[in-house]
């Protein structure tokens, strides 16, 4: 595991109750859910680094940017569903 972050994504899932909190790592790729307290409740490996994430029912779409934020010239973005 990594000690750095390279934060690529954050969001507050407003859907639940408490609210959540949404964080991808753009140098490991993972998605970390959390919940209220900070303390991780899920967590998911992608295959690049996530950018954008929208959220509908029974549905989630993420954006990536590649396989990861270093620098480059390399043209592999990709849009990915998940249901």
């Amino acid at each position: 595991m990594s000690t750095r972050a390279l934060t690529s994504y954050v969001k507050i899932d407003e859907s639940v109750n408490p609210h959540r909190l949404i964080v991808c790592d753009g140098m490991t790729n993972k998605v970390i859910v959390l919940n209220d307290k900070i303390t991780t409740v899920n967590s998911s490996t992608m295959s690049g680094a996530i950018v954008d994430m929208v959220f509908q029912k029974d549905n989630i779409s993420a954006t990536t940017l590649g396989n990861d934020l270093w620098a480059n010239n390399a043209k592999k973005d990709r849009s990915k569903r998940s249901a």
